[in-house]
Formats: C-alpha cells, sequence, structure tokens
C-alpha cells in the first residue's frame, strides 16, 4: 500500500528524528530525516520533491528562515512546519511570514502531531481526489475482505481438504447450488476431477477436465473467468447458466471450476469478478498443499547437521505467521550465522554447536539448517522481549563452544519479532537478516564492548569519543523522551534514567506523567530521594561504579531504541554527551544493566 504522503523531517537532535520517523512511520507516512540544512538539501535534490517538512528553527547550522524561503521557491506546494522550544516561541512569526504554513512547540503530542499533519495534508487535497480515493477505497476494502474469507485455505495442510473448501467457497460466493472442480496433477499433468458438490454426482463428472470451445480454454488458461452463455449487450444482465472459474496463479494454471443452478437467476459479472479473485487465492492453497504433500514424503534432513532444511522451515513458518495473523499471536525468527567456521575442518565440533542451541531452545521450537553455516529457528508464542533474550542465549553457547574447541569463528544472531518488526513471512526474514547485519556493524566492536563488560567501563569507553554539548541539550532530550511515554503508551518495553546532576530535569516530565498507564516500565537511579509517584516508575540504585556525575538514559523494547550517556560538566556548563540509536548497543547497556541492578526485563 503506498504511502499517504512523503514527509522530511530536519532537527540535529536524533532522538526527536527517530521519534517523528517511528510515529509517523506506523501512521503509513513515508518519512525521511535530515540533521541539518546540508544534508535536507541533498535530500531534496536527490528524492524531492516532499509533501511536507517538519523544520527546527532552533539549530546550529544555517539561517532557518532563509531555508524556508529557498524551499518554497523550488517546491511551491510544499507544507513546512516550524518547530520550537517553549523558549524560542518569539522566532516562529518571522518563520510563518517566510513561508511557514504551521508551527509545533515542543514537546509535541502523539495526537496534536498527527491532527496538525493530516489537516495540513487534507487542506491539499481537492474534492475531485477525495472522490476518487473514496471509490478506489471501497474497492480495495471489497477485494480485502474476499481474500479474508478465502485466507483460511492456506491453512489445509492436503490436496484433497483444500480442493473440497475451495469448491465450497467458490458456490457460496456465487450462490451456485452445484460445483466441479479440476485440480492439475503434477506440472504437465491433466486436470482430474478433485470433487464435487450439490445434486452433481462424481460417477456422471467426467475425470478428466472434458475441455470447452478453444475461445473458452484460451480465456481460462490466461487466467479469466468465463460465462455461459456470454452476456449480450446488456452486460450487467445475469442470464448466464454455467460461471467457469479458473484458479490461475504466477503464469500457472492448477485448477477450473464449473459452476451451475445459481439460487437467485443466472450468474453475472459480480460472481464473475468475486470468483476470479477467489480462484486465485485458491491457486495458492492449492500449490501449497501439494507442495506440503511433496515434502512431507521426502527427506527433511539437511546431511551435515542432521536437521531438517531450510525448505521445511519456510513452509512451517509461513503457516506459523498466518496462524499468528489470524488468532492474536506472537512469534520471533532467528537468523544464526556461524561467521569463520569451516564445516570440513570443524566438522567434529558441528554436533556440538548443533546440541548448544537444541538445549537452548523449548521442544516446541523449531530449529532447521540451511546449510552447516546458517541456521533458522522458529519461536512461537512469544515477544519481542524473549525473542532477544533467547537470541543472547544461543550466541553465547554458541560461543562457549568455539571458545572451547579453539575454533575461530563467532555466531552472528539477528532477531525480528511478529507483529513488531514485520507481518509477512518475507517481511520477518528481511528484519532476520537486518539484525544480523546491525550485529556485525554495530560499533560494540569499535569499542571493544563484550556481554560481560561492566556498565562503568562502558560508560568510560563512549565518552572518550563524545562531543561537547551546551547545558540545556540533557533537559530537552529528558523532556522529549520521558514526554514521548504518553504518544506511544502501548509500547512494551523499559526505560532506564540515572539523572546524575540533572535531576531536576527528569523529575519534573517524571512528575507530569503522574498516573499516567504505559506499557513501558520506568526504572530511576535514587540515593534515597523522593520519586515521582505512578505505576510506572520504580526505584533503584546507581550500578557499581558509575560516577553520580554522570547522566544515562536507556530505552529499549518495542519502540526506537537509545542510549545517552553524559560526563561531568565543564566550567561554561557544557559536557561530553555520547547518544546513539545503535540496537545491539543499547541492548548491551539494558542486559548489562539487568545484571549488575537487579531489574526485571519483561519477556
Amino acid at each position: 500500500m503506498a504511502a499517504k504522503a512523503r514527509i522530511l523531517a530536519i532537527d540535529d537532535q536524533l532522538y526527536f528524528r527517530n521519534f517523528l520517523e517511528g510515529l509517523l512511520g506506523e501512521e503509513g507516512y513515508e518519512v525521511c530525516s535530515a540533521d541539518g540544512q546540508a544534508t535536507a538539501r541533498a535530500l531534496l535534490e536527490r528524492q524531492g520533491p516532499f509533501d511536507l517538512v517538519i523544520l527546527d528553527l532552533v539549530m546550529p547550522e544555517g539561517e532557518p528562515n532563509a531555508f524556508i524561503r529557498e524551499m518554497r521557491e523550488r517546491f511551491p506546494d510544499l507544507v513546512v512546519f516550524a518547530v520550537t522550544g517553549a523558549g524560542d516561541a518569539n522566532r516562529v512569526p518571522e518563520a510563518m511570514k517566510a513561508g511557514a504554513a504551521h508551527y509545533l512547540q515542543k514537546p509535541i503530542g502523539r495526537e496534536s502531531l498527527l491532527q496538525a499533519v493530516g489537516n495540513a495534508l487534507e487542506q491539499r487535497k481537492t474534492h475531485t481526489d477525495m472522490d476518487r480515493l473514496l471509490t478506489e477505497n471501497l474497492e480495495f476494502m471489497g477485494r480485502v475482505s474476499l481474500i479474508e474469507r478465502a485466507l483460511g485455505l492456506l491453512a489445509l495442510r492436503t490436496s484433497e481438504e483444500t480442493a473440497q473448501a475451495l469448491l465450497e467457497q467458490l458456490c457460496l460466493e456465487s450462490a451456485a447450488q452445484d460445483g466441479v472442480l479440476w485440480v492439475k496433477r503434477g506440472a504437465e499433468g491433466a486436470f482430474v476431477r478433485a470433487c464435487t458438490r450439490g445434486q452433481l454426482n462424481g460417477e456422471y463428472e467426467p475425470e478428466h477436465w472434458p475441455g470447452q470451445p478453444q475461445s473458452v480454454d484460451q480465456e481460462l488458461r490466461s487466467g479469466r473467468g468465463v460465462l455461459d452463455p456470454p452476456p449480450g449487450e446488456g452486460a450487467e444482465t445475469r442470464c448466464a447458466e454455467r460461471l467457469y472459474v479458473p484458479c490461475y496463479r504466477a503464469g500457472r494454471l492448477t485448477g477450473i471450476a464449473r459452476l451451475s443452478r445459481r439460487a437467485a437467476g443466472g450468474f453475472g459479472v459480480r460472481e464473475l469478478d468475486a470468483c476470479t479473485k477467489l480462484g486465485e487465492v485458491g491457486a495458492l492453497a492449492l500449490e501449497k498443499a501439494s507442495e506440503f504433500e511433496r515434502l512431507r514424503v521426502a527427506s527433511f534432513r539437511e546431511a551435515a547437521t542432521g536437521l531438517p532444511g531450510r525448505t521445511f522451515f519456510d513452509e512451517v513458518a509461513q503457516i506459523e505467521v498466518y496462524k499468528a495473523h489470524r488468532f492474536g499471536r506472537r512469534l520471533s525468527i532467528l537468523s544464526v550465522a556461524l561467521e569463520g567456521f569451516d564445516p570440513v575442518t570443524g566438522q567434529e565440533v558441528l554436533p556440538a554447536l548443533v546440541s548448544a542451541v537444541k538445549r537452548t531452545l523449548r521442544s516446541t521450537d523449531v530449529l532447521t539448517s540451511e546449510n552447516s553455516r546458517r541456521f533458522w529457528i522458529l519461536v512461537t508464542d512469544t515477544d519481542p522481549l524473549g525473542g532477544v533474550v533467547l537470541k543472547r542465549r544461543i550466541a553465547q553457547r554458541l560461543a562457549d563452544v568455539f571458545a572451547e574447541s579453539g575454533v575461530d569463528a563467532k555466531p552472528t544472531v539477528g532477531v525480528a519479532s511478529y507483529p513488531v518488526d514485520g507481518e509477512t513471512f518475507e517481511n520477518l526474514l528481511a528484519a532476520a537478516g537486518a539484525g544480523a547485519t546491525a550485529e556485525r556493524e554495530s560499533i560494540v566492536h569499535t569499542l571493544g564492548i563484550r556481554a560481560n563488560t561492566p556498565l562503568a567501563e562502558i560508560g568510560e569507553r563512549v565518552l572518550a569519543q563524545a562531543p561537547w554539548m551546551p547545558p540545556e541539550f540533557i533537559p530537552e532530550t529528558a523532556e522529549l523522551l520521558i514526554g514521548e511515554l504518553t504518544c506511544r503508551p502501548r509500547d512494551r518495553g523499559l526505560l532506564f534514567l540515572a539523572p546524575g546532576r540533572e535531576r531536576s530535569a527528569f523529575m519534573a516530565p517524571l512528575t507530569f506523567l503522574g498516573d499516567t498507564e504505559t506499557a513501558t516500565d520506568v526504572f530511576i537511579a535514587t540515593d534515597g530521594d523522593t520519586i515521582p509517584n505512578g505505576p510506572s516508575v520504580t526505584g533503584l540504585p546507581l550500578p557499581p561504579d558509575v560516577s553520580v556525575e554522570t547522566t544515562w538514559v536507556v530505552r529499549y523494547g518495542e519502540g526506537p531504541p537509545y542510549a545517552l550517556v553524559a560526563g561531568a560538566r565543564r566550567s561554561d556548563g557544557a559536557r561530553p554527551v555520547f547518544h546513539s540509536s545503535d540496537p545491539v548497543l543499547v541492548e548491551h547497556m539494558t542486559f548489562r544493566l539487568r545484571t549488575e541492578v537487579g531489574f526485571g526485563v519483561r519477556v
């Protein structure tokens, strides 16, 4: 489905860009972000035009009003939102004169942002566009409704069950009382009678597809349904006595259904279109059932590991994703790569590696191997945090096997969870692969951070390369970060805060939360001071050896990952600040916090 609009967010604050990308992206917008005017110009040159630009008026680079005029001159239809802090409201009038259409004040609430963006974009649309979109949406919903009714076919395991259920649905959709379905057997096989319905008796119906006049056969083999006899001048008149439906997909004709004796008159264009669409889903269901039967009698085992192979994994995982979608369940897919492992020289180690993974899994989890260097794991009924916990356990046990065996190799594990990381099998595979890539490219390798690196040492390493930031950076980040809890109340996860000398900057927005219910657990490091009352705020001690002069923020869970570490102040109030959205680094910090201060990661 196409994006509702294209939005460019320009702000030098990383977390605010992540906030806009996540929130607006979830609402169906395509969002690009830039940390300054130079990057924004490059994006406009390469990817423009955009529908809307959100521009922070307070940035160290360039003159914002001149940039607004520049963008409006080049893209007259562009809508520009000016963003300011509470202390910079005096900048707004000049920005409006320069061409900004609206302004927003930080911290920005979820509903107010979405409402402002929606209203601005709606003003660009004409009444003609709205009528066209309404018609397209109605047609789309009609097709979705039909496909949803047909999705149950994909859960069936045998060709016989699938054919019977498909013919049943075709008859119900068209109100036909009688029907017969012929299904193709084998890649080059004939169409053989699979089932009948109604008063038709299989003994009197041809065992093989009898064929029809050449014009009818050509239509069916091209994926088009046929009314017999065809409608005359009055194409909307429901006069056809029979309806032929192709089960056609990806250039292949898998089955042919003949429907007759419609309950109320003859068949017409509506029944033809609906059953043709249903036949497309039926073709996929018949192919999957046939493939499942083939796999059931074939060997599932990959020779070197003795585990089921990738084909088996794809088949089972696609079915489980469908079941998760239909019944509201959760699952995770893990991609495990053994980098640097040579299966020839390390043949004796392979059984120990497989055993280490098996001992980590439940009996209901599915472990398969694509080859001796890559494994795939399907874990049902687990949320994203549970998938990450399992990922870390597997990575540690595989690393232990390599260390004990003296093999110079390392595991890289990526995890993707339904529905947070994707709602289709293909999207989940891509997300698991992206997670593995993030593991390989993470900054933790440059910093030399490992699973057992103490949090205080992690802080020292990141601060060694941190830039100096102005005094207001930490308060603004804290206000935005904590305020976001009300914008994303359903995101499960945790937010750890160690304010250091910035306690007042954190306490004010936490107090404002009050009794707000969120799915994110908030933990704040305290030396016994009073903490804000609230259902999700818990006091904890500082981790060992972490200086009270430093400020820590760790945001982990279903929302955008984020970590911030700030060191001691300089005489002018500036502080060294390291902040990052590297998911692997944030994950390391989270689990070190879990080890050192003992809070629970909900799984």
